[in-house]
């Protein structure tokens, strides 16, 4: 599939038979760590000792050409799968100046972390999980584990997944390339990566914000990924929260790289034409607000640097301005617009994939283009798209005897409200 802009609007061309696409558009590809575990019972107890448990109990993706795909629809399912998870088996540490230890990423637990964020932001998502074996995690929490192009190579397989995330892991181009191949003609199933930055460093001010300075800018690396078509999305964390483990509560500050799972979990719930800006933080309560303010001018670094974060708005947190990505030039640059691109996309798919197997005839052709239509006014009707969306269905050249059928359409994204100018006029 092609994209291009044609005086604003947004043209679609599907040069090739589409293929069946299934009805669900919100699941959610994991790929993370998860080594070790504490099963329990039906009544809570542990069956076996803290850190016993090996990956032995799973399938794992280790290079090797082994590993399989898990499918969950519950956060229960995945305890039931993996178990649970003690206090002591994530590390502590401390972090000083602009070092990172290796707090958030002590490889045996990712996964499961990452899944219970997904599920906090939407507890009925489907989640198609990989699990890798947990050798070459970087105490920087880079992505150069073991397995992980394979177990991306996986998902491709699942074209009902619109969201990819690496448990623990930081925004990075492995993971940007796989949401672009998976959205090109070959698989033919979009999907967005959503990533996050690793927890930052505590400033000389006492305060946790990201480092922006040019000198020394973590930014600069994710940055320099500003190159997709509005496929990934950048998200800073620094939030307390409550894990579940075997043993009580496990409060732990977790940054970006775990955060971007919730966001995940939050847009597989929410319409695609609805934005994240001014969605409230689910889990606001256990946030510490003393412990961590971005002050307006990290707010405005952050917005002009498309990072997605939070802010306290009314006595709430609440995400900021819902940005991807992509660079300015382009059209992608609202997580909303690239959403309902996809979702359009594969409504024409499926629509059009309802007359394969009938004749090439004037008659289904016209068949063809009237459900197209129709399909068009009803995504405008449910405010995704404009009204007056168009297509055109066509042969030409050898199409009749090769089989194939032209398919375009003209439509134009519906945005959502990001500024109100208010004038006031005062008479005395």
């Amino acid at each position: 599939m092609s994209t291009r802009t044609i005086d604003g609007a947004y043209s679609t061309l599907i040069s090739n038979i589409p293929k069946n696409v299934t009805a669900r558009f919100g699941a959610i590809g994991v790929v993370g760590n998860m080594t070790s575990g504490v099963k329990y019972d039906s009544a809570g107890t542990a069956t076996t000792a803290s850190g016993t448990t090996s990956d032995g109990d799973w399938i794992t993706f280790n290079g090797g050409g082994t590993g399989i795909v898990y499918q969950f629809d519950s956060f229960d399912q995945v305890q039931k799968k993996f178990g649970k998870i003690y206090n002591e088996q994530w590390q502590s540490g401390t972090i000083t100046g602009n070092g990172i230890d290796t707090s958030p990423y002590d490889g045996e637990h990712n996964l499961i972390r990452s899944l219970e964020l997904v599920y906090l932001a939407n507890p009925s998502v489907r989640t198609y999980v990989t699990v890798l074996d947990g050798s070459g995690a970087s105490a920087s929490g880079a992505y150069a584990h073991v397995g992980v192009t394979e177990a991306l190579a996986e998902l491709l397989k699942f074209d009902d997944i619109s969201f990819v995330v690496g448990a623990g892991m930081d925004y990075n181009a492995t993971f940007q390339a796989h949401a672009n191949t998976a959205s090109n003609d070959t698989n033919q199933a979009e999907r967005m990566f959503i990533g996050g930055v690793a927890l930052q460093a505590v400033m000389a001010s006492g305060s946790r914000v990201p480092d922006l300075d040019a000198d020394e800018d973590q930014f600069n690396d994710w940055d320099a990924l500003k190159q997709d078509s509005g496929r990934s999305v950048l998200v800073a964390g620094n939030v307390n929260y409550i894990f579940q483990t075997g043993s009580g509560s496990n409060t732990r500050e977790i940054g970006g790289n775990f955060f971007a799972s919730y966001v995940a979990g939050l847009l597989s719930r929410l319409p695609e034409q609805q934005s994240l800006l001014r969605q409230p933080v689910g889990f606001s309560q256990k946030y510490d607000s003393a412990n961590f303010r971005w002050s307006r001018t990290d707010q405005v670094e952050l917005v002009t640097g498309r990072v997605l974060h939070f802010k306290q708005n009314g006595g709430r947190n609440v995400f900021s301005r819902a940005l991807t990505h992509a660079p300015t030039s382009t059209d992608y640059v609202r997580i909303t617009t690239r959403r309902i691109v996809d979702r359009v996309t594969k409504e024409i798919r499926a629509s059009s994939d309802t007359f394969v197997g009938l004749s090439n005839t004037v008659i289904n052709r016209i068949g063809m283009q009237t459900s197209l239509d129709n399909k068009l006014s009803s995504l405008a009707r449910f405010g995704l798209i404009q009204t007056g969306s168009t297509s055109n269905v066509w042969v030409e050249g050898t199409d009749v005897a090769d089989g194939v059928v032209r398919v375009s359409a003209l439509f134009k994204p519906i945005t959502e409200i990001e500024f109100v100018e208010i004038q006031l006029t005062v008479e005395i």
